[in-house]
């Protein structure tokens, strides 16, 4: 896809690696967050966190409203599958203190495969295809039938600070109804988390 991004992400610093901010096409920071210390599955097996803490999630902080991004294993084995859930905070816009998925991605090891696949299942279907570029990574997302709806990509060869640039369109062919940008900041986090 041409034209500015909908959104970028960007490491905050050189020196720390688990803090990103959010900015938008005209390149103003709009949020941000930090990965979680200690990440913890929401089927997980041991619970280092108190039943019903978000402290093992990533935390999203844009444009005023928050969110986070949780995770569960699919299935458990010499690899895991896993889903992530893009999850908004009841105390930040869904109604009646209801916890709303605003989307979902599975990520799923097959036999034969180097690399596991990345599939978004909600708000609509996808894939996110590995990079087919060595220096500047470039992920293609694809709908049903190879369709291109998007990309998240690495704008530049080399930087000292990790930076991502998501331009997403729904399965009509245009932007998703999504004002804060949360569907973008949420594939730029799963593929950070799978594919770096």
């Amino acid at each position: 896809m041409s034209g500015a991004p909908q959104l970028s992400m960007r490491q905050q610093s050189v020196l720390h690696g688990f803090r990103y901010e959010f900015l938008d096409g005209a390149g103003e920071v709009v949020g941000g967050f930090e990965f979680a210390n200690f990440a913890q599955a929401k089927n997980a097996r041991l619970k280092v966190h108190a039943p019903g803490s978000r402290r093992g999630e990533i935390a999203l902080d844009l444009r005023g409203r928050r969110a986070h991004v949780a995770f569960e294993y699919l299935r458990r084995g010499w690899t895991n599958d896993i889903r992530y859930t893009l999850e908004q905070d009841p105390t930040h816009g869904a109604a009646g203190g209801v916890v709303e998925t605003l989307a979902t991605a599975d990520v799923l090891f097959e036999a034969g495969r180097r690399l596991p696949r990345i599939l978004l299942k909600h708000p609509f279907d996808a894939e996110v295809l590995p990079s087919d570029s060595l220096f500047k990574k470039r992920f293609s997302v694809v709908g049903p039938g190879g369709r291109a709806l998007g990309e998240v990509r690495e704008p530049r060869a080399f930087s000292l600070r990790r930076l991502l640039d998501v331009s997403v369109l729904g399965d009509g062919g245009h932007p998703p109804e999504d004002p804060s940008g949360f569907l973008q900041a949420f594939l730029a986090v799963v593929v950070l988390c799978v594919r770096y």
